[in-house]
């Protein structure tokens, strides 16, 4: 299972940042060539970036953030970060079907000329705008390569003309919509930032209604947001063993030739056998199963 319950977004121009990256804790470090860097700084970012990560200064999973296929860095960018250690870019300003499969295109004519197989590095995109959301399972579609999508609330807000507002109601069709667009794709949906670093009480609120509408993860933008969201997004120790006695509950019903079980009064089906086996699976990705296990011993 690839795990990506925090995404920590940092500046590639920022050699302080870069060397702190290892110890920031997320399950994935975006480093972004996009908006967090100045036009005039983007070619001694991307420059900065793939001299750091060529050495193996970074140990985790890596992702870059790109800018978009409309701008004239693009392709200078992919070209740069394709050949490093990395899973594969975030593309910012996803809007149509045919935008990614321009960027698969071109993906896949880097990858050939450095030796990569055809598709070894993934896209996220990430629905800025209303035309983007709306957009969201055209895009998701549009590429095998294309892992899931994230959804930018500030540039999407900036989209309809309103004010982001203390409750986000004015995200909640799109968040909604999008994470509905990529479970229908079959991919993985990472939930929008929450820009208050201080408001960690805010932030777990959030998190938890991401997880609550089918997210896989969160964006975040500082280190301090990680545990919280971590917290959030991996299985506890109850919903742990409820996964197991779901799965052993089932195993038994399917060797006396039954397709549902009974546990503690409920029904069990397939469906539910499913869930279970995503939450086992989560876990044992996060480490919850061998600490489990530790505390067990």
């Amino acid at each position: 299972m690839m795990l990506m319950r925090t995404i920590l977004n940092i500046p590639a121009n920022s050699p302080k940042m870069l060397l702190n990256a290892n110890v920031m804790g997320a399950d994935v470090i975006l480093f972004d060539l996009e908006d967090g860097v100045a036009p005039g700084q983007k070619p001694f970012a991307r420059e900065l970036l793939c001299a750091y990560l060529r050495r193996g200064l970074f140990q985790g999973q890596a992702m870059v953030r790109v800018n978009d296929v409309h701008t004239p860095y693009f392709l200078d960018d992919i070209a740069a970060v394709l050949p490093l250690p990395i899973l594969g870019i975030m593309l910012p300003k996803m809007e149509t079907p045919e935008e990614i499969r321009y960027a698969d295109e071109r993906m896949r004519a880097v990858e050939l000329e450095n030796g990569l197989g055809p598709g070894s590095r993934i896209v996220l995109g990430t629905a800025e705008t209303a035309l983007g959301v709306e957009n969201a399972l055209a895009c998701l579609t549009a590429s095998s390569r294309v892992a899931g999508c994230s959804f930018g609330s500030e540039d999407f807000a900036v989209s309809l003309g309103v004010k982001r507002s203390e409750d986000n109601d004015e995200l909640d069709y799109a968040r909604r919509h999008l994470v509905v667009a990529a479970k229908a794709a079959g991919k993985l949906a990472v939930d929008t930032v929450y820009t208050d670093v201080n408001d960690e009480m805010g932030l777990r609120k959030m998190t938890e209604q991401g997880r609550r509408l089918g997210y896989d993860g969160k964006f975040v933008i500082s280190p301090r947001q990680v545990p919280v969201v971590h917290d959030v997004y991996t299985p506890t120790e109850t919903e742990i063993l409820h996964a197991r006695q779901v799965r052993a509950a089932m195993a038994e019903a399917e060797r006396e030739g039954r397709g549902v079980a009974v546990l503690n009064g409920k029904m069990l089906d397939k469906p539910v056998l499913r869930q279970a086996e995503t939450t086992l699976a989560l876990a044992a990705a996060s480490g919850a199963l061998e600490r489990g296990a530790a505390a067990d011993g």
